[in-house]
């Protein structure tokens, strides 16, 4: 099974995460189209997001129920939003990775949230887990390799890849020119480790990522001939 596919399988089915003792189910089905200027909008039905909130009365387990950031249910979005290209702020909170909020999580209800990312040669991040957020790399210029769940995909411009939360997962781009994408996370938050960053070192990054449910699991991938 490719990760296309994989990614697909595991993106149309429920998905289950934790906060504290609050267990929440989402469905959602990710439709590329809509990001690819170059080809015109289908039909292609679109379940909406939906958020579940569920607590199992047989959960005993309430370890993490004390971590500095809670997930909270989804609303959605208010109202609608526009922007055009200009309208960010860019900023490096990573070594070569250059970030723009586009929606955040307060944004959107906490439904999702979706930020632009300037990968420079030779840059990305280190073998990670989501655990409460699936994550969708949509390619807009450039070549980027993935890595997911131990299968690996190389894609450029209209590529994407998606990746369930949970699976172990990275990227670089070992081009050399920068590499560009739309960074799509579901349910929104995480987003907000990337403003955390700013004025720390990197050195920083596993302790106050893991208050945002991230987990790093890994260096950098290597090069296929490495």
């Amino acid at each position: 099974m490719t990760l296309q596919q994989q990614c697909r399988r595991e993106h149309s089915l429920p998905a289950l995460w934790r906060s504290g003792s609050t267990r929440f189910v989402g469905f959602v089905q990710f439709v590329p189209e809509i990001f690819n200027t170059a080809q015109p909008a289908t039909d292609t039905p679109r379940r909406t997001f939906e958020i579940i909130k569920r607590v199992d009365p047989n959960e005993t387990d309430h370890a993490d129920s004390n971590k500095e950031f809670t997930m909270e249910p989804s609303s959605g979005l208010k109202k609608a939003m526009f922007s055009d290209a200009t309208s960010v702020d860019w900023f490096e909170p990573l070594p070569g990775e250059k970030i723009g909020m586009r929606l955040e999580s307060e944004h959107t209800g906490n439904a999702f949230s979706l930020t632009e990312i300037i990968v420079a040669p030779q840059a990305g991040p280190p073998l990670h887990i989501h655990h409460d957020a699936d994550e969708v790399l949509f390619v807009l210029e450039g070549t980027v390799d993935f890595v997911c769940n131990n299968e690996r995909f190389r894609t450029g411009p209209g590529g994407f890849a998606a990746m369930p939360r949970g699976v172990p997962h990275a990227f670089r781009n070992f081009e050399n020119t920068a590499a560009r994408m739309i960074v799509l996370l579901s349910p929104g938050g995480f987003e907000q480790v990337m403003p955390a960053m700013k004025g720390r070192p990197v050195s920083d990054f596993p302790s106050i990522a893991a208050t945002y449910d991230l987990e790093v699991v890994g260096t950098q991938i290597s090069p296929i001939d490495g």
